[in-house]
């Protein structure tokens, strides 16, 4: 019986040391293989294309959001300074000058409920007033003032 015992326990260790192997040599294979799988020069290339385009994609979205704001903004400070700001129709507005000012074109109703026609606008941005048309003439005002679009 004790020649039964040691051959039980050297088989039992043999078979348990062989799956550690095993499991060891699994284990090297399979990290071995992972390594080995990573993106490759092209891929990585083509990631950070995207990468990049997906960043520029933002800029312009968030500078497009904040145009379209600036353009919310003057529009009511326009509005504000009419006879009828219900009435207002707004045409050809831009940024000029470095987006330091907004200019365009209003139609809106007169005191006699009559549209006046479309007439030039420039707001300073971040100032309260709008300058309409009426106040200055129309040469200076798109000559000096709104002669260079921005977007």
């Amino acid at each position: 019986m004790a020649t039964l015992d040691r051959r039980k326990l050297l088989n039992d260790y043999l078979t348990g040391s062989m799956k550690k192997t095993f499991w060891f040599v699994a284990w090297v294979i399979l990290l071995i293989g992972l390594l080995g799988c990573g993106p490759s020069p092209e891929e990585q290339k083509k990631a950070a294309e995207e990468q990049r385009k997906v960043a520029e994609e933002k800029v312009v979205a968030e500078k497009r959001a904040e145009y379209e704001r600036l353009i919310s903004i003057t529009q009511e400070v326009v509005r504000r300074q009419l006879k009828d700001p219900g009435s207002a129709q707004f045409r050809n507005i831009s940024s000029y000058n470095s987006g330091k000012n907004i200019c365009g074109e209003v139609n809106a109703k007169n005191s006699f409920g009559g549209y006046t026609g479309f007439k030039p606008f420039i707001h300073p941005v971040g100032q309260n007033f709008a300058v309409i048309e009426a106040d200055i003439p129309a040469k200076i005002f798109f000559d000096n003032i709104c002669a260079k679009v921005d977007s």
